[in-house]
């Protein structure tokens, strides 16, 4: 179990990045109200979820052991199925997550500017 941890804390906490960068996104546009085009601030999320999850992909992908059944005794090679596998839930599960959680973030982000102080 300990050497499972890092990877479990991982997964659990994939959407936490995503949302401290659409919270970020919104109070730089609350900042500079009119300066700043929506385009490039939801292209600039985009492509930082994207690259988010893709880092998470790698770094899972670098944390796979190199004990796994049928694996070989070279712990540089990862096993093709625990492979597919990682890329699988990071298609299905932390993309999608991440991307909820940013565009959740960002659009509480920008109510927050639109609610009177003291709510």
């Amino acid at each position: 179990m300990p050497d499972r941890l890092p990877s479990l804390v991982l997964l659990v906490g994939c959407w936490v990045p995503a949302m401290i960068a659409g919270r970020a996104a919104a109070a730089l546009v609350r900042r500079h109200v009119g300066q700043i085009r929506p385009v490039l601030i939801h292209g600039g999320l985009t492509v930082f979820v994207a690259a988010s999850s893709a880092t998470w992909f790698v770094i899972n992908l670098n944390a796979v052991p190199p004990y796994t059944p049928g694996a070989t005794l070279d712990p540089t090679f990862v096993p093709p199925g625990a492979a597919s596998a990682l890329a699988l839930v990071t298609a299905v599960v932390v993309l999608p997550l991440s991307a909820i959680a940013c565009a959740v973030s960002y659009r509480k982000g920008m109510r927050a500017a639109d609610e009177p102080p003291g709510r």
